[in-house]
């Protein structure tokens, strides 16, 4: 029973390795088919890898510091203000980054607010994107236009230009393993991507920080004022105390004994307040000087060199070549096979 079965084992291998060799040879004999079609996509691959423009990227990393010792609740209620995030309990996290960066808000207000130390060099780099998208040139802007006051027209040009972007040159990759967030900026201008990428970093860093410097700034205030308004009633309640016990020096009376006793109670009630409230002023001013900003810049174009992405049409072609041939391969084994079927269904009927 079991030589039967190795048996007809050895007789499937032998099958399958028929079918392969027939398969091939079918294959090749249709060389004459198959070449000229492998050789036409490979050139049409070839020329349209020629015509891809050399792309340059830079890349900025970011790494969010969550347990930083903030609240939380407050920074992401000021992100989700400034940036028209759906608020509710959002966490800073990652993803929240990811959706800051990605936002047409955050897009708008980094590059026509604060991505240009002047205003010629963002005209100079919109009317750039709006050739780069093959704008009617009439959507330039002139070098005098007021930011502050544009036209409809100029507005949906933003909006144009600002999805380009998200689409074409900006692109965020959350990266699991190290906890960080990359930011990658892709145009076929070096300096281009450069200028797109530093300001997007730094507008980023500045905002986070500038929401952090609030919140301590809050913080501070609320414990000096605490601390200033008990030190206050602290002085007035012992200088109280004193007169009253220089006015009744030797005196027994149970009204004075009872005023004195109850001065001496405050007194000592504010004592105690005053000293957590010293505490707790020192404790914010350590915090206060202690405390790193949200977000940290690993990395970004400035500080290392910029990834240029060159075209290869050789390899571009011969990847073609190759996809091409098996593909086409596949089809007329599959063909083959399905008209073999067919001619044995037709002769055992």
């Amino acid at each position: 029973m079991s030589s039967l079965k190795e048996q007809n084992d050895e007789v499937t291998i032998v099958e399958i390795l028929i079918d392969i060799i027939s398969s091939l040879k079918y294959i090749f004999s249709k060389w004459f088919i198959i070449l000229p079609i492998c050789l036409l996509v490979a050139v049409g691959a070839y020329f349209y890898e020629r015509k891809t423009p050399t792309l340059f990227q830079a890349d900025s990393v970011f790494l969010l510091q969550t347990n930083s010792g903030q609240s939380g609740a407050g920074i992401a209620s000021a992100l989700a203000a400034n940036f028209g995030i759906s608020s509710g309990n959002i966490e800073i996290n990652n993803s929240t980054l990811i959706e800051i960066i990605t936002s047409k808000k955050a897009v708008t207000q980094c590059f026509f607010s604060q991505f240009a130390p002047t205003k010629k060099e963002q005209i100079l780099v919109v009317n750039y994107l709006i050739d780069q998208m093959k704008m009617n040139p009439s959507n330039h802007f002139p070098a005098d236009v007021d930011l502050t006051n544009l036209t409809i027209a100029q507005i949906n040009t933003i909006n144009k230009v600002n999805d380009y972007l998200l689409k074409k040159i900006i692109r965020c990759i959350d990266n699991d393993k190290s906890s960080t967030i990359t930011v990658e900026v892709k145009t076929n201008n070096l300096e281009l991507s450069r200028h797109i990428c530093n300001n997007l970093t730094n507008y980023l860093t500045d905002f986070f920080k500038k929401n952090i410097n609030i919140q301590n700034n809050r913080n501070l205030i609320f414990a000096q004022n605490k601390y200033d308004s008990i030190k206050f009633a602290l002085g007035v309640k012992e200088r109280t105390l004193a007169r009253l016990k220089d006015a009744n020096t030797g005196i027994t009376k149970a009204t004075a004994l009872l005023e004195i006793e109850r001065l001496q109670r405050d007194v000592d009630i504010l004592s105690d307040m005053f000293i957590q409230a010293n505490a707790s002023l020192e404790a914010e001013r350590s915090h206060a000087s202690n405390e790193k900003n949200i977000l940290q810049v690993i990395d970004s174009p400035e500080t290392y060199s910029m990834v240029v992405l060159t075209p290869k049409p050789l390899f571009t072609a011969l990847v073609a070549f190759i996809i091409t041939f098996f593909a086409i391969s596949v089809i007329m084994v599959l063909i083959r096979t399905f008209q073999n079927l067919r001619s044995k269904i037709s002769q055992e009927s």
